[in-house]
């Protein structure tokens, strides 16, 4: 027969496991809410993000032609990263 110290012992960790086991359901439960809400919220932004970059990118470098004809084509090819030449900007 056991005794009670053993019976104890055996519910005391029956107790732990079912306590554990649960926690982990709950751990990637919440793990697979956050990685969804990180792709809900992530490539959306990540396309914003691009699209506006890309605007701005375009307006600094108008800006840069129209406030510097001089060094226009030179200033456009370091920006545009191409190396190809823009046609000047007509100022008048």
């Amino acid at each position: 027969m056991a005794d009670s110290g053993t019976v104890a012992a055996s519910e005391l960790l029956k107790d732990w496991h079912t306590r554990v086991h649960k926690l982990e359901k709950a751990h990637f439960r919440s793990a697979s809410a956050c990685r969804n809400f990180n792709y809900i919220l992530g490539i959306p932004l990540v396309i914003l993000t691009s699209v506006v970059a890309s605007e701005v990118y375009e307006a600094v470098r108008l800006h840069a032609i129209e406030q510097y004809p001089w060094n226009g084509i030179e200033g456009a090819k370091s920006l545009n990263g191409t190396g190809a030449e823009t046609p000047p900007v007509d100022t008048d």
